[in-house]
């Protein structure tokens, strides 16, 4: 079973309400998937939900446009199915962990998900994973479904359907990237197994709507998200937002009623205006909740609008330094592979941005974005956006605003920042192991070893130097200069702390390899 690709972080948490729907919100919907789900009775097809799942289908996506809150009912769906024991696997994909959630891990993770809950499901799929020949293809997304979810089920008894929630799925790479797993959930749905459903939540991207679209995907049905009846929608919103903000001092009723109105049918504009209103960090340090609610009360005009609005606030006057520096921050945050705590990122900035910048100036940067960016409070957390739209917004090379930021400078500063710091961190026996003749699962205490000697950043950068140098279209002789040092001078102690973590040491000189960029650097 270890032989088997496993992503730790893809399973999402049932129990936590903060996940899901609020009470009393999305019922019918959450009503209509459930009722697919385990095989109920069929609702009118007039139910105000919009159309009706078919019975027959193997699997159901959710697609909607960001922000209009597919994650949390797939997590309130999740919850009620685990309530009824007939939830198989919650797979949550995450752009911030594409390293790990991605389709080489989908369906084995899944696979182990299911396994875990079925000692005869179990059995099986050890038999299919000491075929050699598929666990050398595991990487291959259809060998993954055909040898660990299709074949360990061909001879399972089926009592009703077991359920996989598949969340966020347009989040788990770039169209080339998950067009394989796209075939499987629509052309083959048909063929999946009897006692298996799936759930699938996504934006509506072009390939996904094609797939759906198809003659071929006689297995899949949807749901838009768009064809709920606004009523419905308008209603949740305002009870999301009363209760949200109920209990913040000075905030009228008639003005939550005119905030609910204003957020239209997107619940992530009404969840960040909602953080905004209700924060304790502005632009001054002064401004009371209701005059930040005034703000929002001019009506929707979208994600991109409410993002821009909120950083006008806090940065609309600033210098021509002052806003470089902050997109130098947000680069930072929506650039790395996976997250990192500010401390970390700030250790990752490029020696002479970093001498002129403390983590003092990162933090009083950083608290004014509180509505937008998570854990924005303490310097040693994982620091991330909200939500994908608020990255999408920063990153999108068509908008036209000036807090852009520019993504290969962003990788630039976060290779040149990595190699900066291998070379100041890297050393000899870093966690100081008495012998290098034990092998590491035989070290007593190496956790403990690893957690003393090695930063946080240092792995980080030890794990992610070569994709960040990838990325670039070009690379500058200083940074050519400073990655053959590492090469030549601090090889041996990268590869030690690779060992010592368990890390393959494979795919970042196969990332450096394929790069058109660097393998000019290293002719």
């Amino acid at each position: 079973m270890s032989e088997i690709n496993f992503a730790m972080k893809a399973y999402g948490d049932v129990d936590d309400p903060k996940t899901q729907c609020l009470n009393g919100t999305r019922t019918e919907i959450i009503e209509s998937i459930l009722r697919w789900a385990v095989h109920a009775n069929c609702p009118d097809p007039k139910e105000e939900v919009g159309r009706v799942p078919k019975p027959g289908a193997r699997v159901l996506w959710l697609c909607g446009v960001a922000g209009s809150g597919k994650s949390r009912i797939s997590r309130s769906v999740a919850a009620r199915l685990d309530k009824l024991q007939r939830l198989g696997s919650l797979y949550c994909c995450d752009y911030k962990n594409r390293e790990t959630l991605n389709p080489g891990s989908l369906f084995s993770t899944i696979a182990r998900h299911l396994a875990d809950q079925d000692e005869l499901r179990k059995l099986h799929l050890v038999a299919s994973v000491k075929d050699k020949t598929a666990i050398r293809k595991t990487d291959i997304c259809r060998l993954q479904y055909q040898h660990f979810i299709v074949a360990p089920s061909a001879h399972l008894p089926a009592v009703g359907d077991t359920v996989i929630v598949i969340d966020a799925f347009d989040e788990i790479g770039n169209a080339d990237d998950r067009a394989d797993a796209l075939e499987i959930l629509t052309e083959r749905a048909h063929e999946l197994p009897n006692g298996l459903r799936i759930i699938v939540t996504s934006r509506f991207e072009q390939d996904v709507q094609t797939a759906l679209r198809s003659p071929e995907a006689v297995g899949a049905d949807y749901l838009l998200m768009q064809d709920i009846p606004t009523s419905l929608t308008v209603r949740d919103i305002s009870v999301y937002v009363h209760d949200t903000l109920q209990n913040v001092n000075g905030l009228e009723l008639g003005n939550l009623n005119r905030l609910a109105n204003a957020a239209g049918d997107s619940f992530q504009w009404a969840s960040t205006a909602c953080r905004y209103i209700g924060g304790k960090v502005d632009r001054q340090g002064t401004q009371l909740p209701r005059e930040r609610l005034a703000l929002f009360l001019n009506g929707n005009k979208g994600l991109d609008e409410l993002y821009f609005r909120i950083l006008d606030e806090h940065f609309g006057d600033a210098s021509v330094s002052d806003l470089e520096r902050l997109k130098l921050i947000l680069g930072q945050i929506i650039g790395v592979k996976e997250p990192m705590s500010l401390r970390g990122l700030w250790e990752l900035v490029p020696g002479e941005s970093r001498a002129t910048l403390s983590l003092d100036d990162f933090h009083s940067i950083v608290r004014r974005l509180a509505s937008l960016l998570v854990n924005t409070h303490d310097v040693d957390l994982p620091i991330f956006p909200f939500h994908t739209s608020f990255a999408d917004f920063l990153r999108d090379a068509k908008q036209h605003h000036k807090y852009i930021i520019d993504i290969d400078q962003a990788n630039h500063n976060l290779a040149v920042g990595s190699l900066e710091v291998m070379e100041r961190e890297l050393q000899f026996n870093i966690c100081q192991i008495p012998t290098s003749y034990k092998a590491n699962k035989d070290i007593e205490n190496l956790d403990v070893l690893i957690k003393d000697n090695i930063s946080h950043h240092l792995l980080y950068a030890s794990r992610f130097w070569a994709q960040h140098i990838s990325c670039l279209t070009a690379v500058d002789d200083a940074t050519s200069l400073k990655l053959q040092c590492l090469l030549s001078s601090r090889f041996l102690e990268w590869l030690e702390v690779m060992s010592v973590t368990g890390t393959s040491f494979q795919e970042p000189l196969a990332a450096i390899d394929s790069s058109k960029a660097s393998t000019q650097t290293l002719d």
